[in-house]
């Protein structure tokens, strides 16, 4: 009994080492995930996209700068000369805070007189928001206390007085930053996982091969199998908007029928993505294989949960290789910002080459197959 365990086991053995895709999953997936979950996963948040308005321009309002600067909580990326500038930048989401200093700022300080400034923050996503809005406050009063004890020599009670204002989302309410999320990692994960296990299911049954030889043209095929998958996709994406209304008041702010345009783009690289994949697996067993790296990478790198401004420079710049990071971008700028499409060119783009490449190999990948 003790030689046959050991010849299966060996056996088993011998079938493990000669599945490369299983032995990469063995011992790179952990690694892979180790590293993503170890860097990625981050709620101290810092380098926060700032644009600075400056009507003062004088030596203390430049120190202030510089304190806030010095922090790493925020990078001061830009320089506007006008606040409508400045709110062009927060809606397009480039930059996560404003910083206004009035004319008088200089002058109030030196008389001793209580100096305001006003910050205003995305609120899209409420851990940097509340970032922005501790740290920033923190400062100031730090800068005010150290002015006035250098030229009394004793403490202030408050000598700049910080007035925040929160933009999109001013409750900070978790569920107007989870919503749209939602609805984009449904489409990601959820479409591209029905789409991969039907079509390999059906290889794996050996309908596939029945249905090509029927008078069916190729491409007809491809468009007929993914039909239903566009309408299950288009349905939950209604139902997540409406339940997201419903029970967590999310209402989107911007127009719905181009909500729906751009989630249909989406959805067709994904579909593609799903499509793709079912033409290089075999079996369910190897699709689930490659389709598994896609959620720690949707999950974490694209700004779902996790905030990318904490993340490491090279992680960030990986995020931009997931289509997800664009699509949440669009989904929460017209939900939540109510902005047009002219302030999501790029992400349009992004996502129109995503679709047209994992559309076209699909197609190309699944002909080759079938032949």
């Amino acid at each position: 009994m003790k030689s046959l365990i050991l010849a299966i086991a060996k056996k088993e053995t011998l079938h493990i080492t000669r599945d490369k895709r299983t032995l990469v999953l063995i011992f790179l997936l952990p690694i892979f995930q180790l590293i993503i979950f170890g860097y990625a996963v981050s709620t101290d948040v810092k380098h926060l996209s700032t644009a600075v308005f400056n009507l003062d321009n004088h030596s203390l309002s430049r120190e202030l700068l510089k304190s806030f600067a010095n922090s790493t909580y925020f990078d001061i990326n830009y320089i506007v000369f006008s606040k409508h500038d400045a709110e062009k930048l927060l809606d397009k989401g480039k930059v996560k805070v404003i910083l206004e200093i009035p004319p008088d700022f200089s002058r109030s300080v030196k008389l001793k007189k209580t100096a305001q400034i006003s910050m205003i923050v995305d609120g899209t996503d409420p851990n940097p928001a509340n970032t922005a809005l501790n740290t920033g406050s923190a400062i100031c009063q730090d800068f005010g206390a150290n002015l006035i004890f250098k030229q009394t020599n004793s403490l202030p009670q408050k000598q700049i007085d910080l007035r925040s204002r929160v933009y999109y989302n001013p409750d900070l309410r978790s569920a107007n930053f989870m919503i749209p999320g939602v609805i984009g990692f449904l489409l990601q994960i959820l479409i591209v996982i029905l789409t991969t296990n039907t079509l390999v299911k059906e290889k794996e049954n050996g309908t596939l091969e029945v249905l090509i030889t029927t008078p069916i043209k190729r491409y007809q095929l491809i468009i007929g199998k993914l039909i239903p998958y566009i309408v299950i996709a288009f349905f939950d994406v209604v139902m997540v908007l409406f339940l997201g209304a419903v029970l967590f008041h999310v209402r989107i702010a911007g127009n719905v029928w181009l909500l729906l345009f751009l989630s249909f783009l989406f959805l067709c690289g994904s579909l593609g993505l799903g499509l793709f994949i079912s033409s290089i697996a075999q079996n369910q067993y190897q699709a689930f294989q490659l389709i598994t790296p896609l959620f720690p990478l949707s999950i974490l790198l694209s700004g779902f949960i996790f905030p990318r401004e904490g993340m490491p420079l090279i992680l960030n710049w990986l995020g931009y290789a997931i289509p997800l990071t664009y699509f949440l971008k669009i989904l929460r700028g017209i939900i939540l910002k109510g902005i047009g499409i002219e302030y999501l060119v790029w992400e349009v783009i992004a996502l129109s080459i995503y679709t047209v490449f994992f559309v076209s190999l699909s197609i190309y990948s699944f002909k080759k197959k079938l032949e």
